[in-house]
């Protein structure tokens, strides 16, 4: 995986409506320079639960797969990423997991396209 970071949810905000605004403009696809947000649920500025749900609601941005990454994940909160449209939740510190999910919903977003 190539892996670019965001200190917060704000700034991975800023930054994907950055490259949406690239994208649109030069008629380019999103999955040319993206194929998967992974992001943790606590995070300052702005949590993980209100950058997914941001996603899912653009409509542009909302083909991007969203993982949450966090400690807080487990059966008892899991709704709360389901709600906000998450494609999948991972309890830390899964990160062989992470990255195999990670790897089926690129593989299943290019099944699609």
């Amino acid at each position: 995986f190539l892996v670019k970071t965001a200190s917060n949810g704000k700034d991975a905000w800023g930054r994907l409506l950055e490259l949406k605004e690239l994208v649109t403009n030069q008629g380019q696809k999103l999955t040319d320079h993206i194929h998967v947000v992974v992001s943790d649920i606590e995070m300052p500025a702005m949590d993980g639960l209100n950058l997914t749900k941001r996603i899912k609601e653009d409509p542009i941005l909302r083909q991007l797969p969203v993982i949450l990454f966090s400690s807080l994940v487990n059966d008892k909160l899991h709704h709360k990423g389901e709600a906000v449209g998450a494609d999948d939740q991972i309890s830390k510190p899964e990160v062989v997991e992470l990255a195999d999910r990670a790897m089926q919903l690129i593989k299943a977003r290019e099944a699609q396209a």
